[in-house]
């Protein structure tokens, strides 16, 4: 797949492996001479898409977090240059951070899309960057299809003290059915001798607590 982005004269192409790709940037070097129809010759530089001089956004991450903590944990991806937070829009007038922290880095390695600093699990994202699982931080796919996330087992059905609600609304069922089992009785002085009148008793209706 190719994707032009002209505003920034770059191209991307995507790879079918990652061997053919790391393979083409042994053998050019970085680098790659173009010759134009008009035989002008231009140089093209190749690199990983996401490499080199990135704006790192590291959200989720409490402000009381150290410098020093994201240096340490960002350090095997890069060289870090330096770290702000960044602001609110300057619509509202004001500069006020927005809890987001910007690491400006050379990257040599992508970043996972979540990691865990000084116990915090963030989310992390700058341009070019390949998604990764939620659940074990690698590519090709997403946390609903990972290999590697452990199922959840259903718990056991835990039998536990019935609570108040449990009392009533079972007494009440119970008081129903003693009722309906009731229904028909026989009218005493207003019937003829050997036959008998019904009388519905109205229906108990059930609380809910």
């Amino acid at each position: 797949m190719i994707q032009i982005d002209g505003p920034r004269r770059q191209v991307f192409i995507k790879f079918t492996n990652g061997v053919r790709m790391h393979r083409l940037l042994q053998d050019t070097a970085g680098t790659q001479e173009i010759k134009h129809d008009t035989g002008e010759l231009s140089q093209v530089h190749i690199s990983i898409a996401g490499m080199g001089f990135q704006q790192v956004r590291i959200d989720n991450l409490p402000p009381e977090v150290p410098d020093r903590t994201i240096r340490d944990n960002l350090a095997k991806y890069g060289e870090v240059k330096d770290i702000k937070e960044e602001l609110w829009t300057k619509a509202f007038g004001y500069k006020v951070s927005n809890g987001i922290q910007i690491v400006e880095m050379n990257l040599k390695l992508h970043l996972p899309s979540h990691m865990i600093i000084a116990g915090h699990r963030v989310l992390v994202s700058y341009d070019g960057q390949p998604s990764t699982c939620y659940a074990c931080n690698e590519s090709g796919h997403q946390y609903q299809d990972c290999p590697n996330r452990k199922r959840r087992v259903p718990p056991e059905k835990i039998s536990c003290t019935s609570t108040w609600a449990d009392v009533v609304m079972q007494n009440t069922r119970n008081t129903r059915l003693a009722m309906l089992q009731h229904t028909t009785e026989t009218l005493p002085g207003t019937c003829s001798e050997g036959t008998q009148t019904t009388v519905n008793m109205p229906p108990v209706m059930e609380q809910t607590l």
